[in-house]
């Protein structure tokens, strides 16, 4: 009986092992937008958010949640594109009721870490729920570029093409390397030396 435990015990484990094992894959194939961050330290004017989806932009979830002094803007996540470093996050506005405008994108850029002084977001409200999120182009104004906080931006597809992409926690905005060493010899190669994975 105790050997039957124990081998019961065992498979149990080495299950976990693999359900662990597809979550952290299926995390490592995702695009994904994730913050929680203050621009106007004085206002004050911020976003939490976390928007996820395939690597083409499918099946986006999460949800975003702006705060400009008495204004509001929240609700779940319709569309996700992310290029390189910067993520446009479509949602459905559901906070603080300004007429004709019941959609929103959320335009993030990940500049590294730290996040404070070098990462930037903005908010657009647009009048209708986007399903398709455009490109992030935005040129970001002086009180885009967040105060305190981090967001990171993860592009499932991409890969650093210069080692100051690694630098400063860079290579964790990947998600395929273990550490900076192992995305600044992925560049030095030129892609030859492939990730070791996080």
């Amino acid at each position: 009986m105790v050997r039957l435990l124990s081998l019961l015990v065992v498979a149990v484990l080495g299950l976990l092992a693999l359900v662990v094992d597809a979550a952290q894959a299926q995390m490592a194939g995702e695009d994904s937008a994730v913050g929680d961050v203050i621009t106007v330290q004085f206002r004050p004017v911020g976003a939490i958010f976390d928007a996820r989806s395939g690597p083409a932009g499918e099946d986006p979830s999460g949800s975003v949640n702006w705060f400009d002094r008495g204004f509001e803007a929240r609700g779940p996540v319709t569309c996700l594109a992310v290029t390189g470093n910067r993520a446009t996050i479509g949602f459905e506005n559901q906070g603080t009721f300004i007429e004709g405008f019941t959609g929103g994108l959320l335009l993030v850029e990940d500049n590294g870490m730290p996040g404070a002084g070098r990462d930037n977001v903005t908010l657009e409200l647009v009048p209708d729920p986007p399903s398709t999120c455009p490109p992030n182009d935005v040129v970001y104004a002086a009180l885009d570029t967040i105060t305190s906080g981090e967001l990171t931006v993860h592009d499932a597809t991409a890969t650093p093409t210069s080692k100051d992409q690694c630098k400063n926690g860079g290579w964790k905005t990947f998600g395929v390397f273990k550490n900076q060493g192992d995305c600044v010899s992925f560049v030095a190669t030129g892609g030859k030396n492939p990730p070791s994975g996080p």
